[in-house]
């Protein structure tokens, strides 16, 4: 089983190793830019600050985040001492449950059933209101109809 998932990259899109370690109740290191900002916090992981913001190539307007070292340091050392401290219920542990928790309550399947519920009513009830206006809409042309 591995410590923690250490990932310091200049930009994420969603970050789908960074979700699967998270769901499986390993802490995750991942610098604190773009799609690991969605789920990944203090609480539940170890957000590696940001020393500066350079350029992303050729997209104009586009910038990466270059992770700093010196934090991923003092992190890597946390995170071992935590780690060898013999504390059955050390803040790694913790972030590690808490990494699981928020996985399981916010991206599930069945959470995400919730969601698609939720959207599918919404649908719903918007299409709804729109026939009984195209009926209310075709109702009133019929009246006037010349035929």
């Amino acid at each position: 089983a591995a410590t923690a998932l250490v990932i310091p990259s200049t930009g994420e899109g969603w970050g789908r190793p960074h979700v699967e370690s998270m769901a499986c109740g390993t802490p995750v290191v991942a610098t604190n830019w773009s799609g690991p900002t969605a789920y990944l916090n203090s609480n539940n992981g170890y957000p590696l600050r940001v020393s500066t913001m350079q350029p992303a190539g050729p997209w104009v307007d586009h910038k990466w985040a270059l992770p700093s070292e010196e934090h991923l340091v003092e992190l890597f050392i946390e995170i071992n001492n935590d780690n060898h401290s013999g504390v059955i219920n050390s803040p790694l542990k913790q972030r590690g449950i808490q990494a699981r928790k928020d996985m399981v309550d916010k991206y599930s399947v069945k959470a995400f059933r919730q969601v698609i519920r939720r959207e599918l009513l919404r649908i719903e009830r918007t299409a709804a209101a729109d026939a009984r206006l195209l009926v209310q809409e075709f109702m009133g042309y019929e009246e006037h109809d010349e035929f």
